[in-house]
């Protein structure tokens, strides 16, 4: 199974891919391998989970509500700026009737959540420009994942939200195509974000809680005791890492 996703070698997440993979490789007797594809080798995380919902690819990403509310529409608000003080109470709300109908809703609509409960981070935004205050974001353009909540969201912040491929934003920066961008603070850091726009503003507009999903029809083929190793090695990666 293929684990595609934007983030770089080294990245917190990238790590945490790499253990549930051993603990994976572990728990199946060497049967099950998760083969980790980071730094958008397989495509943009919209170019991902098309490939795993219509042509059926052995594939997984990280994705959240955001980009799940092109499937299911009520997904998006998971996603809307300062929905809850922190990531606890995004555990919480991952763990109710309600968010379990929209998994069931996504599931009918061809992708399956393997793993909830990813802690991705706080986001926060990379600016070439200084900003003390929301009206400072007024004409400034900032990446934003391609995902309408997160453009709606920017712009209600005052910023002109510019989509674009993770892959693209330092080339981007550099060029001056836009004026920052905006993810927690690892992932920044380690995209290099920083080397063009020097300006961390602390706005912490979203608690990022992430999943890992693939395709509904790709895990029910999948023999019982591989998706149950798919669950209980990540929570064992879970308690490892933290």
């Amino acid at each position: 199974m293929k684990v595609a996703y934007e983030n770089n070698p080294g990245e917190p997440f990238d790590k945490a891919i790499r253990e549930w993979a051993r603990l994976f490789n572990e728990q199946t007797g060497g049967k099950g391998e998760l083969i980790a594809y980071p730094s958008s080798q397989l495509g943009s995380k919209k170019d991902v989970i098309e490939q795993m919902n219509k042509l059926g690819s052995p594939l997984m990403t990280l994705a959240d509500g955001a980009f799940f509310s092109d499937y299911v529409p009520d997904f998006g608000i998971m996603f809307g700026p300062y929905v809850g003080n922190s990531y606890k109470d995004i555990f919480k709300l991952n763990q109710s009737d309600w968010y379990k109908d929209l998994e069931n809703k996504l599931d009918a609509k061809g992708l399956h959540i393997v793993s909830k409960d990813w802690l991705y981070g706080t986001r926060h935004m990379l600016t070439t420009k200084m900003v003390t205050k929301p009206e400072d974001l007024k004409g400034l353009k900032i990446r934003v994942p391609n995902n309408r909540i997160q453009i709606e969201g920017m712009k209600a912040m005052g910023a002109t939200p510019t989509p674009l491929p993770l892959a693209e934003v330092y080339t981007s920066l550099n060029l001056k195509v836009i004026d920052g961008a905006e993810n927690p603070i690892p992932v920044l850091y380690g995209q290099k974000h920083h080397e063009a726009a020097k300006y961390l503003i602390l706005t912490g507009h979203v608690e990022n809680v992430t999943n890992l999903v693939m395709g509904s029809n790709t895990y029910k083929k999948l023999p019982p005791e591989i998706q149950a190793a798919l669950v209980n090695s990540r929570r064992s990666s879970r308690e490892i890492l933290d």
